[in-house]
């Protein structure tokens, strides 16, 4: 076969499976929905989305043939929020049908699970990650309905403390409660004076402004360690520690893992600096 022929064989094999491509297109283009046949429930959840999967519809094709339309959420219409009779509309391709149902008032609320989130450092944002809400309606199951922070009151990211949080759908309320707690001061944690093959000598500062001072002593014999508890507090950059009757005030400032700070003396002159590393 000649290059002029073979051209004119692709040229022709192509129309064809152009033609049949369009045509199979028409044959499956929607053309019309049956009205008389459309199903749907008689009765949904108010606040409560219609299952695609529980409305069915007929519609005829380009090819005369009747088949089972498939619907989404985004091809029904109706209004969940208000209680009593409603027109769902469904809507597939410009053709359009609908049903009637009878949206049932909630009638109460109830945290089946809190969110995962439920302890707080002050200043931060609530998270309803994990919360799940179940509603009851007259005459229909319980299912689980959707909340948002507009559902939401009763939190304060600045209080300290415990609070309770309330959940309102439709006049109908559930609470949770969460913990709100200072953030942990820069202070807090471990902080090594020294540590090598002779011992160690650890300051421990906890939250609730207690603490300790450990050491070892690895050249002893046998090894000996001491821990000996104290108080402190922060104003500014000055650090004080109660240790055993005895007060002992320091500037020290913090920059990533390491402390340096320099005693003061009784007359208010400073030490020689001295630094401490973050475990």
């Amino acid at each position: 076969m000649n290059k002029k022929n073979k051209l004119w064989l692709f040229i022709t094999i192509t129309i064809i499976a152009a033609g049949l491509s369009l045509s199979g297109c028409a044959s499956l283009k929607l053309e019309e929905l049956e009205r008389d046949t459309v199903e749907g429930p008689r009765q949904v959840g108010q606040g409560q989305d219609i299952n695609p999967r529980d409305i069915t519809v007929y519609g005829y094709y380009g090819d005369g043939s009747r088949k089972r339309v498939n619907i989404s959420s985004s091809n029904i219409t109706f209004n969940k929020d208000a209680t009593g009779n409603q027109t769902v509309r469904v809507r597939v391709s410009g053709h359009e049908v609908s049903f009637q149902t009878q949206v049932m008032a909630l009638t109460a609320i109830r945290v089946s699970a809190p969110p995962s989130k439920i302890s707080y450092v002050q200043g931060e944002a609530l998270n309803l990650s994990g919360l799940r809400v179940t509603g009851t309606w007259q005459s229909l199951p319980e299912a689980d309905i959707g909340v948002t922070m507009n559902d939401v009151s009763g939190y304060n990211p600045n209080t300290l403390g415990s609070q309770r949080i309330t959940i309102t759908k439709y006049g109908r309320t559930a609470t949770f409660n969460v913990t709100v707690t200072e953030p942990p001061h820069p202070l807090v944690g471990t902080w090594v004076i020294y540590e090598g093959p002779e011992g160690e000598w650890l300051y421990i500062f906890n939250n609730d402004r207690t603490g300790s001072i450990y050491s070892s002593d690895l050249t002893a014999t046998p090894p000996k360690s001491s821990s000996t508890s104290f108080t402190w507090t922060t104003s500014g950059n000055i650090l004080t520690v109660m240790l055993a009757g005895v007060t002992v005030r320091s500037t020290y400032s913090i920059s990533g893992n390491t402390l340096t700070g320099r005693n003061i003396n009784p007359d208010g002159s400073t030490a020689e600096p001295f630094t401490m590393t973050r475990r």
